[in-house]
């Protein structure tokens, strides 16, 4: 999600292209504080993450409790 807030920071914004489009988009999020906008666009791009992963392996190693990480070597870290 964060290269994505890359991308989008460095989007060049080309005025005469989207001017005419902006009333539209405007009256359509009219209704929707910026803080609403950012948490909407944040979880489509997560859903489209989470979607495209859903049915994937598990890349973790397996241990003997079936489980994807050791214990041990979780305690072997502290």
């Amino acid at each position: 999600m964060l290269g994505y807030i890359e991308q989008l920071n460095k989007v060049k914004i080309n005025e005469t292209e989207i001017e005419p489009f902006l009333p539209v988009l405007n009256d359509s999020l009219k209704d929707l504080t910026r803080e609403e906008v950012i948490r909407l666009f944040a979880t489509m791009e997560l859903n489209q993450f989470l979607h495209y992963y859903r049915n994937s392996l598990d890349i973790n190693p397996m241990n003997e409790r079936g489980g994807g990480r050791s214990r041990e070597r979780d305690d072997d870290s502290r």
